[in-house]
């Protein structure tokens, strides 16, 4: 009423057509170059205020752009352990983890070097200067992985876990078996919260834990592999319930 001949519609950015799309981009690249134009305000929030940001956002109270982020980056002067390390995923990591100067990366597996691709797989992530362990693991034996622990030098402490570890046996409930679904549930299960167990009083920068949004959506045939992954999403929001601070206190109680 206040702005006449004024029209609101929705429509597809397609719709303009890329000649009018290209003039649309070449105006707002001019705005920039001018200062006619500048980015939008950005409101960063810890990783642990997101309820706080994502509720600011539902109600339409914030101008411009909501960013969640870290004050703490990893160290790299340190150990990075990567369960499942010596697979497609967890090598994919460990080059990633190499090219930003982590010092020392322990990488375990069920079937350690004799894993395919392992010997250079290892021989390309010394190349970018990272030294690498390789230990013959099943994640799930709880001594195995507090033996894992005690080897790690101590000039170069424990930095972060990285959790990759997992196995598929996928079929209908009907025709799983009892050790069907514990062969898909040790690793992720029993792996995480032997991890999360023995590394709780220790000074990490980083836990993490891959998971699979079979977890959340599910999957024709992986009952078990969806719940294995529902536990890492809750262990995963446990521990961050419970905070580095409140970690230590809770070891001190009788």
């Amino acid at each position: 009423a206040q702005h006449p001949g004024t029209m609101y519609r929705a429509f597809d950015l397609r719709e303009a057509g890329p000649e009018r799309i290209q003039a649309m981009f070449e105006a707002i690249r001019q705005g920039f170059a001018t200062g006619r134009l500048g980015p939008l305000p950005v409101r960063t929030f810890e990783v642990t205020e997101a309820e706080e940001a994502f509720r600011l956002l539902g109600q339409g109270r914030n101008v411009g752009k909501l960013a969640l982020a870290s004050s703490r980056a990893l160290r790299t002067d340190g150990t990075v352990w990567i369960t499942g390390g010596l697979g497609t995923l967890g090598l994919q990591v460990a080059h990633w983890l190499a090219e930003r100067g982590v010092r020392h990366l322990v990488l375990t597996g069920r079937r350690g070097k004799d894993a395919p691709g392992a010997i250079e797989a290892v021989a390309a992530l010394e190349k970018l200067g990272a030294r690498v362990t390789v230990a013959t693991l099943h994640v799930a034996d709880r001594v195995a992985v507090e033996r894992v622990l005690a080897a790690i030098p101590a000039e170069l402490p424990l930095r972060g876990v990285v959790h990759l570890a997992g196995v598929l046996d996928d079929g209908l409930l009907s025709e799983q078996t009892a050790a069907r679904f514990a062969r898909v549930m040790a690793p992720k299960v029993a792996g995480a919260w032997h991890l999360h167990e023995l590394t709780r009083a220790q000074d990490l920068d980083v836990f993490v834990l891959f998971g699979s949004t079979a977890g959340t959506l599910g999957a024709a045939g992986q009952g078990p592999y969806a719940a294995a992954n529902a536990f890492l999403d809750a262990l995963a929001a446990h521990r961050r319930a419970l905070g580095s601070g409140r970690l230590r206190d809770e070891l001190d109680q009788p």
